[in-house]
């Protein structure tokens, strides 16, 4: 990654993987993929420590970008999607009826500047708020 998107190839970009362990595995952070984008000109890069569940990572993708997409910053954008599906996948998965968890709970992290934020067009705005009022 480092060499790929050096030279700024990244630049003012916010990078969201739903990889599991793309920032971490057995409950401990590894910040190299992070890094690595950020010295590409990443200005934010979010992923998951440990093994995620795919239902979860996607509507946290979703709920994230849809409030990118109103006009909040990314630290804003992550938080509400942290507040609709839970901290962590375990809190997900238990408010779902889960009752067999995988073994360590998974959890976005945020690296880069929480006040990266979308260059929206206006009608782009309007649509995605019509659509999540409806």
């Amino acid at each position: 990654f480092r060499n790929a998107y050096k030279n700024g190839k990244l630049s003012n970009t916010i990078v969201y993987s739903e990889t599991c362990e793309f920032l971490g595995v057995d409950g401990s952070e590894d910040n190299a993929m992070a890094d690595a984008l950020l010295s590409g000109g990443a200005k934010a890069v979010i992923g998951y420590v440990n093994n995620v569940y795919t239902v979860y990572s996607r509507s946290m993708l979703w709920d994230t970008v849809n409030h990118l997409i109103m006009g909040q910053n990314i630290g804003q954008a992550l938080a509400h999607a942290k507040e609709t599906y839970g901290e962590d996948d375990l809190v997900w998965y238990y408010a779902q009826g889960g009752l067999r968890p995988h073994a360590a709970a998974s959890y976005a992290v945020l690296y880069g500047s929480s006040q990266a934020a979308l260059n929206v067009p206006a009608s782009a705005h309007d649509a995605i708020t019509a659509d999540l009022a409806a």
